[in-house]
């Protein structure tokens, strides 16, 4: 009798292709014609430096099917119908994003990386008043400044305001290189009246960038307005002196309240004075009243000035008196 041996592991083997080679008819095989979900994946970055942002809060169309990114920004979604939509984005300190999405037919897509603007932020802001203290009996002016310090991780701020809406009032804050803040100085006299009616009302400030957005930075107002005078002492009434460093006075001055002090020393040529100071320093402790110069002055006119500037920044000018250096 004659018996035959077969090799089950290959009938095996040949079952297992056959099957791969098989048609898919199960729907819930993704490779399946008949399988009702397309993918999406992706990735999140920032818009200037391309760093992945993780925790990106994705979500597509009515926001049923809803994801994070992860610490490399990825994401994919793979239970979606393959229908038009929208993905969005949002990230606290970023402007909210989106994207269109078209299947085409596809099952699959794979987006290129979306880039998100960083919000800009501010770091510190400052809203003053200035008293400048005149000779005699003529009457002190009043301004008021701006000084803003804001973050912006993709640089493309165009524009900031400031305004007073009860008082129709705006401008535009500049940007100042030597410290990279944005500041803004009134030019135009405002008598005491004025200014007690601008410090019943808040600044509101807005910025604007590169792609016309604009973004609320908050507001604030004027906290005090400096009323006490601070005078000169010496040298004054142009005087004539010999000492290239003199050692510059001020009478007692005691605000009520934490102060600095500056001092400002301008070239004149008889009643015109230049406008950048020769000499200056600031941040001088408010229990003086006297400070001695740190370098040689030229041999020139001289009109000179101290303030009084609070924790606020808000400030006080002496009126201006001259002294004249000769060695």
């Amino acid at each position: 009798m004659r018996v035959t041996f077969i090799n089950t592991s290959v009938i095996l083997l040949a079952l297992l292709f056959a099957a791969c080679e098989a048609p898919r008819k199960n729907i819930l095989d993704p490779k399946s014609p008949d399988h009702p979900y397309g993918s999406i994946s992706g990735s999140v970055e920032s818009y200037t430096l391309s760093r992945a942002l993780e925790n990106v809060n994705i979500r597509w169309n009515d926001g049923l099917l809803r994801q994070n990114s992860d610490n490399t920004g990825s994401f994919s979604f793979n239970t979606i119908l393959p229908e038009d939509g929208w993905l969005y984005f949002q990230k606290d300190g970023f402007f909210p994003d989106s994207v269109a999405v078209s299947w085409d037919n596809r099952k699959a897509i794979s987006l290129a990386p979306v880039r998100m603007n960083a919000m800009p932020a501010v770091t510190s802001l400052k809203i003053f008043s200035a008293v400048l203290n005149k000779p005699g009996s003529i009457p002190s002016n009043y301004f008021f400044g701006i000084e803003l310090a804001v973050t912006d991780e993709d640089n493309d701020i165009e524009e900031i305001q400031w305004e007073i809406p009860a008082l129709d009032s705006s401008g535009v804050l500049k940007f100042d290189f030597s410290d990279g803040q944005y500041k803004f100085f009134s030019n135009s006299t405002i008598n005491r009246n004025q200014f007690s009616e601008v410090m019943l009302h808040d600044f509101f400030l807005t910025l604007e960038d590169q792609f016309g957005r604009q973004v609320s930075l908050g507001n604030s107002r004027i906290r005090r307005v400096i009323s006490d005078e601070i005078v000169c002492s010496a040298p004054i009434g142009n005087i004539i002196i010999n000492s290239a460093m003199p050692l510059l006075q001020w009478a007692p001055y005691d605000p009520g309240f934490t102060h600095t002090y500056r001092i400002e020393i301008f070239k004149r040529d008889g009643i015109f004075v230049e406008s950048t100071p020769f000499w200056t320093h600031e941040n001088i402790p408010g229990g003086l009243n006297s400070f001695q110069m740190d370098s040689p002055l030229d041999v020139s006119e001289y009109t000179w000035v101290v303030w009084a500037v609070d924790e606020f920044n808000n400030r006080i000018r002496s009126p201006e008196t001259q002294f004249e250096y000769r060695p």
